[in-house]
């Protein structure tokens, strides 16, 4: 597991220079992460891998590069450490890349089970028309159901 105490400001300060050099495609993969699922690095208007920057930054602070494995806190564990140092990471409400699903085997239209077609017709047929609402021809007020405007006449 690294350790986040030996990396200080500096040190993540040279790691955003690096990955601003090398371009964020080729700095993901010198620091062996893949793009950030929740957190994101902000500073100076751009974003960042927090787990590839504190990556880097660890490599700046002891000469070698953090190592990831299940008990290092992964991208959680970096954005912590970088919150810590004062910097900004955020934390996406839903992940950035969606979890992969399997579809459904598509099912033949039983008498149960109506088509998209039928339903959006059944839809339309049940939607009452509102009634055209009357104007008063004098104070353009809503006319009630006796025909009457209660204002002018």
């Amino acid at each position: 597991m690294p350790d986040w105490s030996l990396v200080r400001s500096p040190h993540v300060l040279l790691a955003l220079g690096e990955c601003d050099r090398m371009g964020a495609k080729d700095f993901l993969g010198r620091y062996g992460v893949r793009r950030a699922r929740v957190h994101t690095l902000w500073h100076h208007g751009n974003e960042y891998d927090p787990q590839a920057v504190m990556g880097a930054a660890h490599r700046h602070a002891t000469g070698r590069a953090a190592t990831w494995d299940e008990d290092s806190g992964g991208e959680r564990g970096a954005a912590e450490a970088l919150t810590g140092l004062g910097f900004d990471v955020v934390a996406q409400e839903q992940p950035v890349v969606a979890p992969r699903t399997r579809k459904a085997a598509p099912t033949a239209p039983t008498a149960t089970a109506p088509t998209a077609t039928a339903r959006a017709r059944a839809a339309r047929k049940t939607v009452p028309q509102q009634p055209a609402v009357r104007l008063c021809p004098r104070c353009h007020v809503a006319v009630p159901a006796t025909g009457v405007c209660d204002f002018c006449d």
